[in-house]
């Protein structure tokens, strides 16, 4: 969540209220979604991924289709990316480093 916040904050990119929420509920559900991200990995379910991508999608399409702005799809996208690309890196990482150790 800290790298997350980090990246973000360094991209200059102004904050958007799609939805009143605390931020402690999105950094909790990033949280989950990157642990989720990483087991799925561990145990070689790749499809896992996919399905995790596409049932974020599915409920955040309602706040994103009512937005006005287009800022908010390319925020989410790339949190999106950035969230799942950084939990791939850490779970084939683990995985390589668990095979040459074993």
């Amino acid at each position: 969540a800290i790298v997350m916040k980090v990246f973000i904050a360094k991209l200059n990119i102004p904050k958007i209220q799609v939805v009143e929420s605390s931020d402690k509920a999105g950094t909790l559900v990033g949280i989950i979604e990157r642990l989720f991200v990483f087991t799925f990995i561990i145990i070689n379910f790749w499809i896992g991924i996919g399905f995790l991508i596409i049932a974020k999608s599915l409920f955040k399409f309602a706040d994103i289709n009512k937005a006005k702005d287009h800022r908010i799809t390319e925020y989410f996208l790339l949190g999106t990316l950035l969230s799942f690309g950084l939990a791939i890196i850490t779970g084939v990482g683990y995985t390589y480093c668990l095979k040459i150790l074993v």
